[in-house]
């Protein structure tokens, strides 16, 4: 789109706005908590389980938001886009 690169947080509502995600909150948790799953040692296995619950349950949200992209790229750039479809 030419557009000039704001910061993570800018972008994400950009994002927001042309529908291709869902929610600039809900897409920081999951990044929020994918930083937690993969870099911090995670004692109390409630709290594990916890965070692998709510990891399940926002992978919807990315595949809808890869979805969501994608169409965007097809439609305003063509269908000569190599992307691959999460399964």
């Amino acid at each position: 789109m030419l557009e000039t690169p704001g910061s993570a947080i800018d972008n994400l509502d950009r994002m927001e706005k042309l529908g291709l995600i869902h929610s600039v909150d809900e897409w920081l948790e999951a990044r929020n908590l994918r930083n937690r799953l993969i870099h911090e040692y995670m004692r109390d296995p409630a709290e594990f389980v916890e965070a692998l619950n709510r990891a399940g349950e926002l992978v919807p949200r990315l595949i809808g938001a890869f979805r969501s992209m994608k169409a965007y790229a097809l439609e305003h750039w063509g269908e000569g886009l190599s992307l691959v479809t999460p399964t």
